[in-house]
């Protein structure tokens, strides 16, 4: 078993870290956006709105995380690699 595929061709060490620099870049931005649309989302929405929106967004991401698990589950039943959990 290899850990890359055979025909894979690797960047070199300054190409691996300017991708790093650059998936840093991106969660920063990423983040800062994410900040800022819920600070617009808290201007317009009450408590109550506020809390139940956050309570909705935590089911969705359980039931994500639970429906990957169980495709990687029965991927493994099956002796296929499954999807990845990743966040």
């Amino acid at each position: 078993m290899h850990l890359f595929p055979e025909d894979l061709k690797l960047i070199s060490h300054w190409g691996l870290r300017d991708q790093l620099k650059a998936l840093r870049e991106l969660d920063t931005r990423a983040a800062e956006d994410l900040r800022k649309t819920y600070d617009a989302l808290d201007e317009v929405l009450d408590a109550v709105q506020q809390a139940r929106f956050r309570i909705f967004e935590e089911v969705v991401e359980r039931r994500k995380i639970d429906l990957l698990l169980r495709a990687r589950q029965r991927a493994s039943d099956a002796g296929r690699p499954g999807p990845s959990v990743v966040r």
